[in-house]
């Protein structure tokens, strides 16, 4: 049995066909992996300024019960949100326990009230980038029923310290 050439060259295109259609669909497949890093940034120290005291004019006095109000702006310098969860207000203190720049002075000769009743005059939470708050605390002056003479017409130096 013979083929014809029209036949023959039939079936080669035929398959010739199907050999290029089958190969124009095929492709490989591969995995591949990738790693970076995001770099973050760190906490800045708060900004305390704008101490200010007032209150009393007469001034504080041993048990009178007479206060001033120490007032105070606290500021987030960082560009992101940073959280205050404590403010301390003491009165410095040098080596021997008197106020500083005060001798014979004892610094607990003054008391210094952060908050009243569960209630915080500090301005805690959370602060957006570069936002400010007021805060204050309230400074009197306790009888220790001693000679406070040393105490008389001082300028009482508070630190204020935030975290």
């Amino acid at each position: 049995m013979r083929i014809s050439k029209k036949i023959s060259s039939g079936i080669i295109a035929g398959v010739a066909t199907i050999t290029i259609a089958g190969t124009a669909f095929a492709f490989l497949t591969a995995t591949g992996t990738a790693e970076g890093a995001a770099t973050t940034g760190s906490a800045s120290p708060w900004k305390i300024d704008g101490v200010v005291t007032s209150g009393q004019p007469s001034g504080l006095l041993p048990g009178s019960g007479a206060q001033q109000a120490v007032n105070y702006t606290i500021t987030n310098v960082n560009d992101g949100v940073q959280a205050l969860n404590a403010v301390t207000v003491a009165v410095k203190t040098a080596d021997d326990g008197s106020v500083l720049g005060a001798p014979g002075c004892p610094a607990s000769s003054f008391s210094v009230m952060t908050s009243w009743q569960g209630q915080d005059f500090a301005p805690l939470g959370e602060f957006n980038g570069h936002a400010s708050k007021s805060g204050h605390a309230v400074i009197g002056m306790n009888n220790l029923h001693v000679n406070q003479d040393a105490c008389q017409n001082i300028n009482v130096p508070v630190l204020i310290s935030a975290s």
